[in-house]
């Protein structure tokens, strides 16, 4: 592993190697446990990538020149039409071109655990598996053109994870290399006014080698390095050692529906208002729901007697103003009555004259 740290270190070993004594070059062995480190769990990561596969079916059935032959998965080639049975894979993409009651589980491509149904004309993927019927299809995609493989192919790449730690790190060993050049250049200068080369030469590096923090960076190679074990003991691959911080730092997992791990019932958590949301979101969200199937009928209770109060004149003592009509407050309407309310067009003449108004009753009365 080629990094700052194992770059600043390894020119300070060399140069004890070389014009030095063995003994004086011990702070190598933090070096070479750096390296190891982290050079092991990659080289562990890459043999598991490597045995990844989507796609283990070993053989497939072909049919060519009207009868049906066994290959190996490799030899499928364009246009061929494929037999499929209940267990087997599916070797390659393709469009199914009969089908017996054929269902496919493409679990391990989608995360869908529910067997889908394919039909005449339907897409088949492979790596899906047959769980039930039979039928043909005929092969679009093979080889390292197919889904499986594909899929394979992008867990195998390599992406370089970006660390916070790691970063700080770099950062604070970028500003010691910069600090090294002018302290050696000093004590190599002194060192010759009195020492050969060779004696110079190994106690600048005894020098400057206690401005690299190498306790720093191999305690977090091997606080990472643990890390990592433990989550292997969980079958969880880390490819790299920094990766294990980013773990760390996670707060909330967001999982597409798949299936496998939701019930598929929705139900409500919160809100989060944005620019422009006001306090009726709320109201809205707190007001209760209808009752649901048909309405209620009107309940005849609801209706005034015949001896109900009428609309009554009254004026306020002292006042010149014009008397103000009073009619007696009727109990809520249901949304049935609303509807059927508003719907039902007034009586001709309710509005025409006072005398309409006086013989209006409380259950009657029209709005304005």
């Amino acid at each position: 592993m080629l990094t700052r740290f194992n770059a600043i270190l390894g020119t300070m070993l060399a140069v004890i190697l070389i014009v030095g004594q063995p003994q004086d070059g011990l702070f190598g062995i933090i070096l070479v446990a750096n390296a190891l480190i982290g050079i092991i769990q990659e080289i562990r990561a890459k043999w598991k990538l490597d045995s990844l596969a989507v796609l283990s079916a070993p053989i497939a059935r072909v049919v060519r020149d009207g009868s049906l032959h066994e290959v190996a998965v490799e030899e499928i080639v364009m246009d061929d039409l494929l037999e499929l049975r209940t267990g087997d894979q599916v070797p390659a993409d393709g469009v199914v071109r009969s089908a017996e009651g054929l269902e496919v589980d493409e679990s391990l491509l989608t995360g869908e655990s529910d067997p889908i149904d394919k039909t005449t004309g339907a897409a088949v993927m492979s790596g899906s598996i047959v769980v039930a019927g039979a039928g043909r299809f005929q092969a679009t995609a093979v080889g390292p053109d197919s889904y499986a493989r594909k899929l394979a192919r992008e867990a195998r790449q390599f992406r370089l994870v970006r660390s916070e730690l790691v970063d700080g790190i770099n950062f604070l060993l970028r500003m010691i290399q910069y600090a090294l050049f002018p302290v050696a250049a000093l004590l190599l200068w002194q060192q010759l006014r009195t020492d050969n080369v060779s004696a110079a030469l190994t106690s600048t590096v005894a020098g400057v080698v206690g401005m690299v923090p190498e306790g720093l960076v191999l305690l977090t190679s091997l606080a990472f390095g643990i890390a990592a074990v433990t989550l292997a003991r969980r079958n969880v691959l880390v490819q790299q050692l920094p990766a294990v911080e980013g773990l760390a730092r996670v707060d909330i997992v967001c999982l597409d529906k798949t299936g496998t791990l939701t019930d598929g019932n929705v139900v409500f958590d919160r809100y989060e208002p944005v620019d422009g949301a006001t306090a009726d979101v709320a109201g809205a969200l707190a007001a209760p729901r209808p009752p649901a199937g048909p309405a209620p009928a009107r309940s005849p209770s609801r209706r005034p007697a015949s001896g109900a109060p009428r609309c009554s004149k009254r004026t306020a003592p002292g006042s010149s103003a014009p008397p103000r009509w009073s009619c007696p407050t009727r109990a809520p309407m249901t949304l049935s009555e609303l509807a059927a309310t508003s719907s039902r067009p007034p009586a001709s003449g309710s509005w025409s004259s006072p005398r309409a108004r006086r013989r209006c009753r409380a259950s009657s009365c029209p709005t304005r």
